[in-house]
């Protein structure tokens, strides 16, 4: 198994990469694909897989939250990735990108439920 970032092996003469599928009821199927005939194919593969799990995830935990238990932090992934992404440039997403994980996400409050989220807090957040 690749020791740097462990997402790909080579295994029966082929490249491998683990996999995991949300399934409709929450659950996760673990699996692993194969028949790469080099590992950056099999990281690429796992990197989509990864970012579709992600993806779904989060679509999953929003669905199941009903009662305005999700975080904030989450509901700004799930709305940057799902909503906002699909909308703009790819170098405005970039710069979107970074300024979310540098400048937002690292000052909100611990798992502030999306609920107590109010526009004082929204105010304070920016001015921070």
């Amino acid at each position: 198994m690749d020791q740097k970032n462990g997402c790909a092996f080579y295994e029966n003469g082929s490249w491998y990469h683990r996999t995991k599928v949300l399934n409709e009821d929450g659950t996760v199927k673990y699996s692993k694909k194969g028949g790469f005939k080099t590992k950056t194919a099999a990281e690429k593969s796992f990197k989509e897989y990864e970012k579709n799990f992600q993806s779904s995830l989060r679509k999953y935990q929003l669905a199941q939250n009903q009662d305005d238990s999700i975080t904030l932090k989450n509901y700004l992934l799930y709305w940057f990735d799902e909503i906002f992404s699909k909308r703009i440039e790819p170098t405005t997403q970039m710069v979107s990108k970074f300024v979310l994980n540098s400048y937002i996400l690292p000052f909100l409050d611990t798992d502030i439920k999306i609920k107590f989220v109010s526009v004082e807090y929204i105010d304070e957040l920016l001015k921070k």
